[in-house]
């Protein structure tokens, strides 16, 4: 076994101060590296604190604009809904004339023999349901209500013969004017 003597121990002590100064060069490197990323931090911190603050800005500017576009679309509905009540009202006007036209000239054609079971109104017709005890009755109150809206003939769509008199269904188109 051969032993190892080092005969140059000023090679030691110059290694161990290698060594030291890399350690502190390490170190402040280490240091300066931290400080660069600490400022880096606080730096992109601050920039996104004013960019959050921006876009809540913007944000409340966007809910304001929206509001005043639901406000003015609101109010544009209600004038639309005022529009459309007035027209409505006016049609329903228009509709009662019409009813009362159409109920004075059914009561003008009617018989002592002649029956109305129903009465509907739909887009200018009227369905007359009925019964009468003699066809020639049914005829009778045809031409009278023919003559009464003049060129409007009402259209017999059926009749039944049930036991002593007759079932029927009268279409007539009523315009109303």
């Amino acid at each position: 076994m051969s032993i190892k003597i080092n005969l140059l121990p000023w090679r030691v002590e110059l290694q161990f101060k290698k060594i030291y100064y890399f350690k502190i060069q390490m170190a402040i490197f280490l240091v300066a590296a931290g400080s660069i990323l600490l400022l880096w931090h606080v730096f992109l911190e601050q920039k996104i604190n004013r960019t959050t603050k921006q876009a809540n800005q913007l944000q409340k500017q966007l809910d304001l604009a929206a509001k005043q576009i639901q406000d003015g679309s609101k109010l544009k509905q209600q004038k639309d809904m005022g529009h459309q009540v007035a027209n409505q009202t006016l049609s329903l006007e228009q509709k009662q004339i019409e009813f009362i036209q159409i109920f004075n000239a059914i009561h003008q054609g009617m018989l002592a023999n002649l029956y109305i079971t129903q009465l509907s109104i739909k887009d200018h017709e009227v369905k007359i349901m009925g019964q009468v005890k003699l066809l020639s009755d049914l005829n009778q109150f045809n031409t009278k209500l023919f003559q009464i809206k003049s060129g409007s003939m009402p259209i017999i769509q059926k009749i039944s013969r049930q036991n002593d008199c007759y079932d029927f269904v009268l279409l007539w188109p009523y315009g109303g004017k």
